[in-house]
């Protein structure tokens, strides 16, 4: 301990002794001209340095120690493994070797640097490195390299040093040498910053970031100069220029104290350095030669490939033959050898050796097309290293001439110019582009456009730019995007009467009478200061106001070959010059030129006054149009006139054309045609209003047809008006309407649109529906499988019927049968949106009379087999909401498509108040039978022969006629077989007269007497006013019976 002790002392001693002495680093081949400011190294950089390279804590005890060099001058690695022992080390102090006594320190022990790891010493390239680990760094004190400043750093930074962000954001840098401070000072720092060595400064905040990505774990030599005066930063990799900028210029007066291995020195904010530093020499001057030796000295004592020049990064095109330009490398080791290399990828590594190419030189071959990148490998005596790779160098084909950059404006449908390209090579093809915009990427190819020569169309208005993809041998190159080929209509020349305008001083511009309203597109007005803008588009002045104007001083018998430029550009930036001054104005988008001449023009902040005289269009003729006449209500789209660009007025002069959905008032409307953006002269006409009713339309419902119905009739919809009706399909591709004619066009979904003529005291109105066309899938005659073939067969080989087979050959019905309507009071379908929704409680009638009703207690809706109401047998049941009345007819036809597996006793429809009241009848299931009751003076009983309660669905049809005897007045069809009944014995009894107006009840005895409900599922249910023929029930049948498989 006492020996440390003395060690100590004695090192003190000399360190003090030593900080007022220069030393010239001769060991890493500099001269006594070259003075540093810093040096810190673990080796021995000057033979007349006599002091220790770092003091060093041990973790043990805490205890520090100085520790010099071997008798080679390298780090005394022996003496400090004695020191540290099996703990670890860390550096306390880093001596400078310059003599100025700058040492670098850090007295907390969480930040000092580590330089041993249990008993191991940290190298980097086999020697002796100071590791910096997130949270460490030295502090150096001292105002020295605030001016001109060299340095050179040896170090090998971690994939740690992550910190990334704008030029402007560098104090953020993971730092190496840096003193960054607060508040727009003139500061500085050294690190890593988006991958790449950086240096940054301020006080305008600004960086300049290397070439090369440095976070790799590789030992690296980076270099740095900074020369106040210019504000020039240069960087340098491993010898060669990485980057330069000027920077910030003047002494980092701010500057007072520089951490190594940090952004800054103060706390908050410090950004720290990951890696190893070996080394870091700093010098106030720029230097230049000096720099390149230690440099080499850097490489060779290290092992870093250090070169002095790196090939060219600059991509090459060639022609095939042609000369490129020679790739160079220089070591800074004189005695280095070279190998070159080709490579098929930007990278430096797994190319083909080039035989006999070991030059420092290398002239690419263009013997063969293709693209090749190049790199050398260098070996020393210490180091073999790879240089960087070249650009690329392309040999082939060469575009040498350009498609033309020249603007073009061409009339609509007049020639344009055509557009040549040239390119030497072989094997050339070519493919024209066009774009919207002035780029040649993203374009649309052109059809048939493959030759060096390309005529743009001139039939489609706008801007357009082309390019074209020149290819041949393994090369494809494109060319620069032509100047804007604009097609445009036929200029509008407005030599029409001349108007002043004059904006008077701080009138408000937003008011209609300040501004000049030339076309809806452009109306001109100023604030009070500033320059002329276009209020129709812009809110105020700007660089290029007034938009979608372009101006020229000249005349309008001139217009054609005038220079156009923007409002300011044309006024020579100085409005008040422009008066009394003619200039030609164009309005862009519609293509009219003016002239106009400027009468005067407040200057500055003064009011914003201008006014000038321009000339107009020259109106054209009024439209045509007469007295018209509408029933109510009617709007201003109604009206009816001819010509172009029509608008309607209230009055002869002023005002604002009116909107077309504004509605009509008897009265005198004023009608314009606009040409050219020129509006005509208002012609009056005579509008009368009639008033009217609106009609009431029902009953048109929703259809669902197949291809192969071909067509249908429309039935009208039900109205209380008697105009005519007229039909139009919306979706042309599904169906064609010719009168009440409905043509299937093909499949999909169309809105059919019933509109009704106003008649008498009705206005017209209007009603759709949907008509949805199915396909089917068939077999043809001839073994195929079509959906559009009318020569389909159906099971027994007919061809063309109603019914088909698919592959499987099942019987599939291929027309569409709809139920007969003639005579319908009443139609519930669960299977259709427009009688149940899917949800709710409503079952509304789709027949047209209104017989709607409600669901009581729980009914529940199946949406599969088409769609059915689900009755629980328990308390569901369907009530109308008001009464069906039937007190005109003695004739009724009842269909029902339901399905039960139930044998219990229960009514499936009633039409009564209750069962035992005259003129009512119903429907049960009893005894596993239907059973028709029809109790008027009597009671005629019947049941059906079938039974249907195998949980199948069935069609139940049945017919009451009242003028017939007992035993002819009901008949009961099962399907779609012959009507079969037996008589009820006792109950066949002659009813006559027509039935009555009582409500209907499904599933329920009128009022739920005895609970006789029904169990079981019911699809649909139609009510007939007659008694529908043997062949009618078999058409309903036929018509579902593939719907629910019957």
């Amino acid at each position: 301990m006492k020996f440390y002790k003395k060690i100590l002392c004695f090192f003190f001693l000399f360190v003090t002794f030593q900080g007022y002495s220069q030393n010239t680093l001769n060991n890493i081949g500099l001269t006594s001209s070259t003075p540093s400011v810093g040096a810190y190294s673990l080796r021995k950089l000057s033979s007349s340095y006599v002091g220790s390279a770092i003091r060093v804590r041990r973790s043990s005890d805490n205890t520090t120690q100085d520790i010099g060099f071997a008798v080679n001058g390298d780090l005394d690695t022996d003496f400090l493994t004695s020191f540290v022992g099996s703990g670890n080390g860390f550096v306390t102090v880093w001596y400078d070797q310059s003599g100025n006594n700058i040492n670098a320190v850090q007295n907390t022990l969480l930040n000092q640097p580590k330089i041993v790891t249990s008993g191991v010493i940290e190298r980097a390239n086999g020697l002796a490195s100071i590791i910096f680990s997130g949270s460490q760094f030295l502090v150096v004190t001292s105002t020295a390299f605030n001016n001109d400043l060299t340095g050179c750093l040896v170090h090998k930074a971690s994939s740690l040093n992550t910190r990334s962000g704008g030029s402007g954001s560098w104090y953020n840098m993971n730092g190496i040498f840096g003193s960054e401070q607060p508040g727009g000072t003139r500061d500085f720092a050294f690190g890593i910053y988006n991958n790449k060595f950086t240096a940054g400064n301020g006080p305008s905040d600004n960086s300049v970031g290397g070439n090369t990505v440095v976070n790799d774990n590789s030992m690296r030599q980076n270099s740095w100069t900074r020369n106040k005066a210019t504000g020039q930063i240069t960087l340098y990799s491993n010898g060669a220029s990485d980057g330069n900028a000027n920077l910030n210029t003047g002494t980092s007066s701010a500057v007072t104290s520089v951490a190594i291995g940090a952004n800054q020195t103060f706390s908050g904010g410090q950004v720290f350095y990951n890696g190893n530093i070996s080394e870091l020499v700093l010098f106030s001057a720029v230097l230049a030669s000096q720099r390149q030796t230690i440099e080499k000295n850097h490489g060779l004592y290290y092992g870093i490939c250090i070169l002095a020049s790196q090939p060219s990064s600059n991509n090459q095109s060639v022609i095939l033959g042609g000369t490129p330009s020679g790739l160079s490398v220089l070591s800074s080791d004189p005695t280095a050898t070279y190998q070159w290399y080709s490579n098929t990828v930007n990278s430096n590594s797994g190319g083909t050796l080039l035989s006999g190419e070991t030059n420092g030189n290398y002239m690419p071959s263009t013997s063969v097309e293709g693209t090749l990148y190049y790199y050398a490998v260098v070996t020393t005596a210490t180091e073999t290293c790879s240089s960087k790779v070249s650009g690329s160098v392309r040999v082939g084909i060469e575009i040498t001439t350009q498609p033309s950059n020249s603007n073009q404006t061409v009339i609509q449908n007049n020639p344009v110019n055509s557009l040549n390209v040239v390119a030497t090579g072989s094997s050339i093809t070519f493919q024209w582009y066009k774009n919207g915009t002035k780029s040649n990427t993203g374009g649309t190819l052109i059809s048939g456009a493959t030759t060096n020569s390309y005529t743009p169309p001139s039939t489609v208005l706008g801007t357009t730019y082309y390019y074209v993809v020149v290819s041949g041998n393994n090369t494809v190159l494109i060319t620069n995007p032509s100047g804007a080929i604009k097609i445009t209509t036929t200029p509008v020349i407005w030599n029409g009467p001349t108007i002043t305008f004059q904006k008077v001083d701080y009138a408000n511009y937003n008011q209609v009478q300040n501004q000049d309203i030339i076309t809806n597109l452009v109306k001109i007005t100023r604030a009070n200061s500033q320059g002329l803008f276009n209020i129709a588009t812009e809110s105020g002045f700007g660089g290029a106001s007034p938009s979608d104007t372009e101006w020229a001083l000249g005349t309008l018998s001139n217009y054609a070959n005038l220079t156009y430029r923007n409002w300011q550009q044309a006024v020579s930036y100085s409005p008040p010059t422009s008066v009394n001054k003619t200039y030609v104005v164009h309005l862009i988008s519609e293509n009219i030129y003016l002239e106009l001449k400027v009468l005067s023009w407040t200057d500055n902040a003064n009011g914003g006054g201008f006014s000038y005289s321009r000339s107009t269009c020259s109106p054209p003729s009024e439209p045509t149009a007469n007295n018209q006449s509408f029933n109510s209500p009617a709007t201003v789209a109604d009206l009816a006139a001819t010509g172009t660009n029509i608008k309607w007025y209230l009055a002869s002069t002023g005002g604002s054309a009116l909107p077309t959905s504004t509605n009509l008032a008897t009265g005198t409307y004023y009608v314009t045609q606009t040409v050219n953006s020129c509006e005509s002269a208002r012609t009056p006409i005579a509008v009368t209003i009639i008033s009217c009713s609106t009609p009431t339309l029902s009953n048109f419902n929703n259809r669902t047809k197949t291809y192969f119905d071909i067509n249908y009739t429309i039935t009208p919809p039900s109205s209380n008006s008697a105009g005519l009706f007229t039909y139009t399909s919306s979706n042309l591709a599904v169906a064609t309407i010719s009168g009440t004619t409905v043509t299937i066009v093909g499949p999909g979904s169309t809105t059919i649109t019933a509109t009704q003529d106003a008649d008498g005291s009705y206005c017209s109105g209007t009603f759709a529906s949907t008509l949805t066309v199915n396909n089917v899938s068939v077999v043809t005659k001839n073994g195929q499988v079509s959906t559009t073939d009318f020569n389909f067969i159906n099971k027994n080989g007919a061809i063309g019927a109603s019914f088909g087979v698919n592959n499987n050959g099942m019987n599939l019905q291929t027309k569409t049968l709809d139920v007969i309507t003639a005579g319908l009071v009443m139609h519930l379908d669960a299977g259709n949106a427009a009688s149940y929704s899917g949800s709710g409680t409503t079952w509304t009638d789709i027949s047209g009379f209104g017989n709607n009703g409600t669901i009581k207690n729980g009914v529940t809706f199946n949406s599969t087999s088409n769609g059915s109401m689900v009755f629980d047998g328990v308390n569901d049941y369907f009530v109308t909401d008001n009464n069906l009345n039937l007190s005109d007819t003695d004739k009724l036809t009842i269909q029902l498509i339901l399905k039960t597996a139930s044998t219990a006793t229960a009514m499936v429809l009633e039409h009564s108040v209750n069962w035992n009241s005259n003129n009512a009848f119903g429907i049960l299931s009893i005894n596993n039978k239907m059973q028709i009751t029809d109790h008027n003076q009597y009671y005629n009983v019947y049941n059906s022969v079938t039974s249907i309660n195998d949980n199948n669905w069935h069609l139940l049809s049945t017919t009451m006629d009242r003028s017939l005897g007992a035993n002819d007045q009901s008949l009961i069809y099962i399907d779609g077989n012959a009507p079969n009944k037996v008589n009820v014995p006792g109950l066949n009894n002659d009813n006559n007269g027509n039935f009555t107006s009582h409500k209907l009840f499904i599933s329920s005895r009128a009022g739920a007497v005895d609970n006789l409900f029904f169990n079981g599922n019911i699809a649909q249910v139609l009510i007939y006013k007659r008694v529908l023929s043997a062949a009618e029930i078999q058409h309903n049948f036929n018509a579902v019976k593939l719907k629910y498989g019957l």
